[in-house]
């Protein structure tokens, strides 16, 4: 009976650990697939690209995709859309003296309006606001 026992304990300790096995493998291709999104939009970013769009370059269904996202970041797409954009944007604007209107046109926005209240939402501060704090922030 003990020996019986033994490998009924063996063989629970051996599935256990291929759950968790295949768990952390998920894991991992799900991160990946996510960073691989965001590789996609940031190389796109300035194009106008959808949730489908995406979603079939990953090779992936854009409602996997959606649910992915939610899951591992707790945002949606356009929310992950618009910061790959402001990255882009916020680097332009520390390091370049490029116009805001033409900084907001170089990260795919066409309406600097459109542009402002997006940044705006994102950083907490407007693009000319964040501008002058980096411009203090390089006198100190």
């Amino acid at each position: 009976m003990n020996l019986i026992n033994g490998i009924d304990i063996m063989l629970q300790n051996k599935t256990e650990f291929n759950k968790e096995q295949h768990h952390r493998n998920i894991e991992t291709e799900h991160k990946q697939i996510i960073d691989d999104a965001r590789e996609y939009i940031r190389l796109n970013s300035t194009k106008k690209i959808s949730l489908k769009h995406v979603a079939k370059n990953v090779y992936i269904s854009h409602s996997y995709l959606s649910l992915l996202l939610k899951r591992y970041t707790g945002k949606g797409y356009c929310h992950m859309f618009h910061s790959i954009r402001l990255e882009e944007a916020t680097s332009l604007i520390r390091n370049t003296n490029k116009s805001l209107a033409e900084i907001a046109f170089l990260t795919g926005y066409t309406d600097y309006s459109y542009f402002a209240k997006v940044f705006n939402k994102h950083t907490g501060m407007t693009p000319k606001g964040y501008r002058q704090s980096q411009e203090i922030e390089n006198c100190l």
